[in-house]
């Protein structure tokens, strides 16, 4: 159900009338049945109300063509200097440079800065764009305001406004619609153009105190250590308890907030270290009638919770190897740590891998 509706939401971009199209209609077709409705009629009356409605129809259809003279010579120019006349293979296609800025001071949004390369506007008109992600989700319409000069000359028309990111992941841009849209806003004649660009959002720093993560677990001896050092079992080493387990050992305040009791493995020291496999299930076993936004607000969380660890592992001099549930592509440059905070953006809810079956399969990894 929900890729059908990002299927209409789609297919809803290439319809090109508008809302004032139909109000245009249902006002001239009322002028139009008021004028059959007295035309039958004797008196002054009667005929003032025909010249009235005489007058409707001709300025609806007055702000029709200047609508249609208004829009659509600079959409179809357009068209066909980017689809047929343009010689230039890299002209004809890069026409949307897209540049993120700067963070901004609202969290929920990312300055961008986008180039439409080779139109005009309509004639007293507007020019308009509207990003599609991979995912399915569109931006709000971004109205080009401002005219591109480079050289001395008008090369088109450029914007340069926050759009609305609210969550920690890839805004991948797969497409993005050009509407040239007339005057009276009758009709907004769409150009999609393929696109490979995007930004993500990183999960926060948080401000809460570093966790107290402390291992020496190495995959392969390649780090020497000039002292030992413990691993105090929290709150990577520990498990559920069993009877036989030292009670001294029983962590109380994983038990005061979940209600199941875990004991500490004896510490451990280990001569060499090397990195840190950190392993990280996504799967969702909630019901899917549970609320999308829902489900969204605690991806996040979890994956602000995933920076916490990682950060406080490397904050101790570890590396750390993430390994997520899923494949993630790489589509920027980005050093190791940075890679690791695309993963964690990158990755979504899952329900073809269980945890215990994610594990088993990673457990090669795990031998050190």
């Amino acid at each position: 159900m929900k890729k059908i509706k990002q299927q209409l939401a789609l297919y809803k971009n290439f319809f090109f009338l508008r809302r004032n199209f139909f109000l245009l209609a249902v006002l001239a077709g009322i002028a139009y049945y008021w004028i059959n409705h007295h035309s039958g009629m004797p008196g002054s009356a009667a005929r003032v109300q025909i010249v009235l409605s005489a007058i409707t129809i001709a300025f609806c259809g007055l702000v029709l063509v200047f609508s249609l003279f208004s829009g659509v010579p600079a959409y179809l120019a357009f068209w066909f200097k980017k689809r047929i006349l343009e010689e230039d293979p890299e002209e004809r296609e890069d026409i949307i440079k897209i540049k993120f800025l700067p963070k901004s001071a609202q969290p929920a949004s990312r300055p961008a800065e986008i180039r439409v390369y080779g139109l005009r506007k309509p004639w007293f008109g507007y020019v308009r764009v509207k990003l599609i992600y991979q995912d399915g989700q569109q931006s709000e319409d971004i109205l080009l305001d401002q005219p591109i000069i480079e050289a001395g000359k008008k090369r088109g028309m450029m914007s340069t406004k926050a759009v609305a990111m609210p969550n920690i992941k890839d805004y991948r841009i797969r497409a993005a619609f050009i509407f040239f849209e007339d005057f009276f806003h009758l009709f907004a004649f769409p150009y999609r153009e393929d696109e490979n660009q995007g930004i993500f959002i990183e999960a926060p720093v948080s401000d809460q105190e570093p966790l107290p993560i402390k291992t020496d677990h190495a995959q392969e001896p390649v780090l020497k250590v000039q002292r030992h050092r413990f691993a105090k079992g929290e709150p990577l080493d520990y498990k559920k308890y069993t009877p036989g387990d030292d009670i001294r050992r029983i962590i109380w305040k994983n038990y005061a907030r979940s209600r199941e009791l875990t004991v500490r493995i004896h510490d451990r020291n280990f001569p060499y270290v090397s990195h840190i496999n950190l392993l990280a299930s996504f799967y969702d076993g909630t019901s899917s009638t549970v609320d999308l936004e829902l489900k969204t607000l605690l991806l996040d969380a979890y994956k602000e919770k995933l920076r916490q660890v990682i950060d406080s592992i490397l904050e101790q001099g570890f590396s750390v190897q993430f390994i997520p549930d899923q494949t993630v592509g790489t589509h920027y440059v980005l050093d190791d740590y940075q890679r690791i905070l695309y993963q964690i953006s990158a990755c979504n809810w899952q329900r073809e891998t269980l945890p215990e079956q994610f594990v088993e399969e990673q457990s090669h990894r795990m031998r050190g």
